[in-house]
């Protein structure tokens, strides 16, 4: 997969590359702020519920002790309530209030679990007992008429009322604190959530800054290789220095790297181009002995031949330069058909021709050379000049450039005494 993508990074257009980089950018920004959302609401809801259920049970708390309190006084106010009828209404508000707190004590007890369930049944207990001896105050002063007894079982039920009063007050205490730690842990938990949210975007945020940049490093990379490339070519005017296969890719960096690789190609070739004949000039023959004689110590068998027109400034003279043209064109035409099969024909001078033979023998040399004879009569039977050739050859055998250009020099010569004779031959004519 990482494959294919990094060979996608390579050939994809410029325009797209940072595409995946912008998506998965939205992408990772949109879902960081969700699960930022969502985990702020989520702490925060559940904070909020222990916060509001401590709050809930700190009311109900607060309820249980005012109805606690409220039995205390109507206890109270029922021994020193003179008035019978009066004493009985409050008896029947004294059990009515029992009855709420019993309620009260009872709804309270679902909101609980473990250890605080357990402490609250036994101030439940202790409530029982609170309420059972007030009750039996309240019946020895009006049932039975014992001012003195009810109040000895008040007096007796004053120390067990205290216990009861100072457990409800502690367990208060106790839910207060509860709800404080509650709300301080929501505060603390927020917080560390934002502020591991602002990590996580400033890491989102690294990472594709790091990517990005490590990606347009190495494009900037492939553009700067190719820049020294052309730059070395540019100024050396070298067109054989190659631009690096990697750099070939499909994208606008490939496209730069195959038109620049075209246009060498292009400009190479036309740089070995004689503009005349559209053939080898010579730049391509230098080219090809600098090929020829690239490892030094390689033996190097080949065979030379060299041609130079005869009669090409009587051409000129009498018929004019583009007739001199038009026999140049012809000749290396000529030469190109009788030798091309064995190697290059080369334009190294005006009508000087010089041709470099492989695989070939003097004996396939002298065969060649008679079918330019011929081709030559045909052609200076077409014309109103006559033209020929003067040439030398001889096989090369050698190691080194400077050897050959000795060989050449030997090749030369055979040239020029072959142009005498032709002389000596034209003026006895």
């Amino acid at each position: 997969m990482f494959e294919f993508y990094r060979r996608w990074l390579e050939n994809a257009p410029i325009r797209t590359k940072f595409i995946p980089y912008k998506v998965g950018t939205l992408v990772l920004i949109i879902l960081t702020g969700i699960i930022s959302i969502c985990s702020v609401t989520t702490v925060n809801s559940i904070s909020q519920d222990v916060f509001g259920g401590n709050v809930k049970n700190t009311e109900m708390l607060n309820e249980i002790t005012t109805t606690m309190y409220v039995c205390r006084v109507l206890g109270r106010d029922i021994l020193l309530q003179p008035d019978e009828e009066l004493s009985n209404e409050l008896q029947v508000k004294y059990i009515a209030s029992f009855e709420e707190l019993d309620l009260l004590m009872a709804e309270f007890t679902t909101r609980l679990t473990g250890e605080r369930l357990d402490i609250f049944n036994n101030i439940i207990l202790e409530k029982e007992i609170y309420k059972d001896s007030m009750l039996l105050s309240a019946n020895l002063k009006n049932d039975e008429h014992d001012f003195e007894a009810a109040l000895d079982a008040l007096n007796a039920v004053t120390p067990i009322a205290n216990d009861f009063f100072s457990s409800i007050d502690q367990f208060l205490e106790e839910e207060k604190a509860l709800m404080q730690g509650a709300l301080t842990k929501n505060t603390l938990t927020v917080t560390l959530v934002i502020s591991a949210e602002i990590l996580i975007y400033v890491l989102s945020a690294f990472i594709v800054t790091y990517t990005i940049k490590f990606f347009a490093t190495k494009m900037s990379d492939r553009l700067i290789s190719l820049e020294n490339v052309v730059t070395k070519i540019a100024n050396t005017g070298n067109m054989n220095i190659q631009i690096q296969e990697e750099l070939f890719t499909n994208d606008e960096i490939g496209s730069i790297a195959t038109a620049t690789n075209k246009l060498k190609t292009m400009l190479l070739d036309y740089s070995f181009r004689d503009a005349l004949t559209g053939g080898y000039n010579t730049t391509a023959y230098h080219a090809e002995l600098d090929k020829l004689f690239c490892k030094g110590d390689t033996q190097v068998s080949i065979w030379s031949v060299i041609f130079d027109m005869n009669n090409l400034k009587t051409i000129n003279d009498q018929f004019g330069h583009s007739e001199g043209d038009s026999a140049i064109k012809s000749a290396h035409s000529i030469m190109i058909e009788c030798f091309s099969e064995y190697g290059k024909i080369f334009r190294i001078g005006g009508d000087e021709f010089f041709a470099l033979l492989n695989d070939c023998t003097q004996e396939d040399i002298e065969n060649r050379l008679e079918k330019l004879e011929k081709r030559v009569a045909q052609e200076s039977n077409k014309s109103d000049y006559n033209f020929s050739f003067a040439w030398g050859y001889e096989e090369f055998k050698g190691r080194s450039r400077e050897q050959f250009e000795e060989h050449f020099k030997i090749v030369d010569k055979q040239m020029y005494e072959n142009k005498e004779r032709y002389k000596a031959l034209k003026n006895k004519n």
